[in-house]
């Protein structure tokens, strides 16, 4: 039987969790034999394979794929868009979950007006367990392009209303014919992809309908608070404004508006790391100060986009203990500041 959607799952070290996503994308109206669920172990070091393989026993529309190196949830969902046998695809993350019995309105709509990607709204699920009902697409009776779509119905966020991966589901062979997949980023990879696909679609629509629920979780990647991880942040910064800069050259004969809405999205990133690296431990420091060394060629790239204290935090050049005491300098200033 025709296989309609792929949902795709990049795993890693989701043990407590995958069960309940898997549980829920089930929880459909359509037929198991009619969609598949890929789930994609980015080398996990705790039993994640172990909970899917006892999920695999009942439901044979698991399909379980282990990476031998790590890389990273943007790679993994490359993985499953080269593994994957659905019309459509769905990006789902294993600690969120799927509304019960949308899968046959989705299709429905996606099929009977030959979409390349069709968006849907979100609900938000909060640590106290408040959900929050997040409306970003309006109900579209129109096919457009992604760039009419941003200027017609995403009013003053513009670009922004489409960062969200999981709020779309996507054709297959759009995917594929335009090579788009994630790169090779820690964070911001998701943003990337969403952008480069709204550039390229020219079948796009949305609905009002909420598909998807959202579990916002403190220490996940994107909502850890606490220890400074370098590697994040120089993927939040560099890297990611660096893969803005080639959407830009790409795609610069697109309006002016959703133009300027990525160059600001390149300053926002650049330069909003500075309190996490000035404030961070001596040892978190000295790591940032080795592997931003790494980074000479991209950060001279990008340095007519930084403010003053960017390149200065930046500027791995300088000797070490020069550098530091900059850093330490911005630290004492705030101090002042704040007595005054």
């Amino acid at each position: 039987m025709k296989v309609k959607v792929s949902f795709i799952l990049p795993c890693y070290n989701v043990a407590p969790y995958v069960g309940r996503c898997i549980e829920s994308i089930e929880n459909q109206d359509i037929p198991q034999s009619e969609y598949e669920i890929i789930c994609v172990d980015d080398c996990s070091a705790d039993n994640t394979v172990e909970v899917i393989r006892q999920y695999q026993q009942l439901m044979p529309n698991i399909v379980l794929i282990q990476h031998e190196t790590n890389k990273t949830s943007g790679g993994a969902r490359n993985t499953g868009i080269e593994s994957a046998k659905g019309e459509y695809i769905w990006f789902v993350d294993p600690d969120d979950m799927i509304r019960p019995n949308v899968l046959r309105r989705l299709y429905a709509c996606v099929s009977s007006l030959d979409l390349e990607i069709l968006m849907f709204n979100i609900d938000i699920r909060h640590e106290d367990q408040i959900i929050e009902h997040r409306i970003v697409h309006q109900h579209c009776d129109e096919v457009l392009s992604g760039v009419d779509y941003i200027a017609n119905y995403a009013g003053r966020r513009g670009i922004y209303c489409v960062t969200a991966i999981y709020e779309s589901i996507y054709k297959r062979s759009f995917l594929l014919e335009r090579h788009l997949r994630y790169p090779k980023m820690k964070a911001g990879e998701d943003i990337i992809f969403a952008w480069k696909c709204m550039l390229e679609v020219q079948r796009c629509s949305a609905i009002e309908d909420s598909c998807y629920l959202y579990i916002r979780r403190l220490n996940s990647v994107t909502g850890h608070v606490g220890k400074l991880n370098n590697v994040v942040i120089i993927s939040r910064s560099v890297l990611y404004a660096c893969e803005l800069q080639k959407i830009l050259n790409q795609y610069a004969n697109v309006e002016d508006k959703i133009l300027r809405g990525i160059h600001q999205e390149q300053q926002s990133a650049l330069n909003g790391h500075s309190h996490d690296i000035i404030y961070a431990s001596c040892q978190e420091q000295n790591t940032f100060y080795r592997d931003i060394q790494k980074r000479k060629e991209q950060i001279d790239f990008l340095s007519h986009l930084m403010n003053r204290k960017t390149k200065n935090i930046f500027h791995y050049q300088w000797p070490k203990m020069l550098w530091f005491f900059v850093i330490w300098g911005y630290r004492l200033h705030d101090v002042i500041k704040q007595r005054h």
